[in-house]
Formats: C-alpha cells, structure tokens, sequence
C-alpha cells in the first residue's frame, strides 16, 4: 500500500492510529533538502555511511508524511523534545496530533495518531544474552513464558516482547533500552 493514502486524509481521527512503512535504502536524491540544521549536523555525526543514509532517509520521510497529514511544508516543521530525545509537534490547529518514529536496518515505521502513541521496530538477529536481558526487563511471568518456548521460538518471542515493551515506553516518554544510544 502506497503511504500517502494514509495520510493523504489528514490527520487520525479519534482513537485511530496509522502505521507508515518505510523502506530506507530506497532513492535518496535531495532528501537532505528538508532537514534541519540539527538534523544536518546529526546526520553528519555518523561514522557510516549507510547509517548516515538510513537516518537522513528516516527522518526527510517523517518530515513529508508529517507535512502531508498537516499541509504544511515538510521544511517548515519544527519540532521540540523531551529531556529524553522524543521529538513533537506542538501545533494550535492539531493540539491532540502525536507521532513516534522507529527505525531498524533497512525499515522505519511510523506511528501517527490523535492520542499518545509509541511504535518500534526490532530485527530479528540472535540475542545471545536475551534471557539474561529478559530477567532484567521482564516480568518473571514473561520470563517463564520465554523459558517454556523453544529454541527456535526463543528469539521471535524476545523479540515480539521487547518491540512492544519498547514502544509503550516510547510512548510515555521514558528512557529505552539498554543497548540504545539516544540524544
């Protein structure tokens, strides 16, 4: 499905949420043309090329989603954040808007809704110290579910538990995990 049918609309209705694929090594010609200084600079920070790709690519596509929901230029957003690095809006005409960004290898989603909203992206890749991680994050009932699956479920299970833990905490704003660097 092509993403500017969800938010060609405008933004979410009451108790909608919209999640927005977005695939990161896709053509890159002037993407870097709507960032922002700090974001320029940000960019310009990474040791890696394709990181600094990815993350320009991720937030230029926040940027165009986010203008076309509000019709406004994807330039001119300007965005405030949390002591913790969570970027908003503050809009007077779309005071209720929130949106969270999340990103992974070669995919970002995107979550854009009239409430609070939180979304993350994990890849699957072995976690060798995922019940370990479990132990320390988890809940003890999640970490007896984890124990009862299998090898091979293992790592999904971590993973599907984690991506979720992750995106509720991103929703209220607290600090992540504890492999993430942040702002």
């Amino acid at each position: 499905m092509d993403w500017r049918a969800l938010v060609a609309s405008g933004v979410p209705g009451p108790d909608e949420v919209r999640v927005v694929r977005i695939p990161l090594d896709g053509p890159s010609a002037d993407l870097a043309e709507t960032l922002s200084a700090d974001e320029r600079e940000r960019a310009a920070r990474f040791v890696f090329d394709v990181h600094r790709r990815r993350f320009v690519a991720a937030r230029a596509s926040l940027r165009r989603v986010l203008a076309l929901c509000l019709d406004r230029d994807p330039a001119g957003l300007s965005f405030e954040y949390t002591d913790r690095g969570r970027p908003s809006l503050r809009l007077a005409s779309h005071p209720d808007f929130d949106f969270n960004l999340a990103h992974s290898g070669d995919l970002a989603l995107l979550a854009l809704s009239s409430r609070t909203v939180g979304i993350d992206v994990e890849q699957l890749r072995e976690i060798p110290n995922g019940l370990e991680i479990a132990r320390r994050f988890f809940s003890p009932r999640e970490v007896v579910a984890l124990k009862h699956l299998t090898e091979n479920e293992r790592r999904g299970g971590f993973v599907n538990a984690w991506t979720r833990k992750e995106a509720l905490i991103k929703a209220v704003g607290r600090a992540s995990g504890p492999w993430r660097r942040r702002k």
